[in-house]
């Protein structure tokens, strides 16, 4: 991997650290995530990782047949709630059971089948970041003493992650269980069957990190400076977030105008 070295002032090494130690990331990793931003890209590994292990200990071959065997009993029992509608019937738990028990370690694929990679804190944090910058947006355009343009409205508003992008599939995920579970409720039509469950059918994770490179120092400056009443953002600043969500190279041809 290539090392670039950048100089800068003082007082900006001090905004960039305190912005990394307010994300819980180095300077570096933050640096990385904002270029990752300017190219629309993912530093995550791609094809996704797979988390089906190779071999298994006695021990968690053991109790895990063991699960398998008490489930064969019960499985029958089924409820309306879709997360329990996957585990077969009888004959499918002994089989699981069957496998374990045998150490056929091709069959661990469908032991682990539906096992997704771990989403780290610091991809959790993100997705509660975007969706609290879209709850300030939503509040500050409707509490705006001035009309906002339609098109910057339109920018400003959560559109949801991309279902056939493997990261921002994991997203999705992530976004889906916390406003089922009662958060950010003011983005929760997003997630509405009519609007495909937050599925943007389209790519918008870099489009959002700009967004929130141009937001935070914003929102930072209301919180510890201003003081402002209900801490939302002014028109002048709304349009500035709403300039970063346009990429780089489309600015740059419309300035060419």
């Amino acid at each position: 991997m290539a090392t670039i070295t950048l100089r800068i002032d003082d007082p900006t090494r001090d905004q960039l650290q305190s912005m990394a130690d307010g994300r819980g990331v180095s300077v570096s990793e933050l640096l990385r995530s904002a270029i990752d931003g300017l190219f629309d890209r993912d530093d995550r590994e791609s094809p996704r990782r797979s988390v089906v292990p190779e071999s298994l200990s006695a021990v968690d071959r053991r109790q895990l047949a063991l699960l398998h065997r008490i489930l064969a009993r019960l499985v029958e029992d089924q409820t309306e709630d879709e997360r329990l509608g996957h585990d077969g019937d009888t004959k499918y738990q002994l089989d699981r059971a069957e496998a374990l028990e045998e150490g056929w370690t091709i069959e661990y694929d469908t032991e682990f089948h539906g096992m997704e990679p771990e989403l780290s804190r610091r991809d959790c944090g993100l997705v509660m970041d975007i969706l609290d910058m879209f709850r300030v947006m939503k509040h500050s355009i409707e509490a705006a003493t001035e009309p906002i343009p339609k098109d910057i409205a339109t920018m400003l508003s959560f559109s949801g992650f991309d279902l056939n992008d493997d990261f921002e599939s994991r997203l999705l995920g992530y976004a889906r269980s916390l406003i089922a579970d009662g958060k950010w409720q003011e983005l929760s039509d997003v997630f509405s069957d009519k609007k495909d469950r937050g599925n943007s059918h389209e790519p918008l994770l870099g489009a959002y990190r700009r967004m929130l490179g141009a937001y935070e120092p914003i929102w930072r400056g209301i919180v510890r400076r201003d003081g402002r009443k209900g801490y939302l953002l002014a028109v002048h600043e709304l349009q500035q977030v709403a300039a970063a969500a346009v990429h780089p190279e489309n600015r740059a041809r419309r300035a060419g105008r």
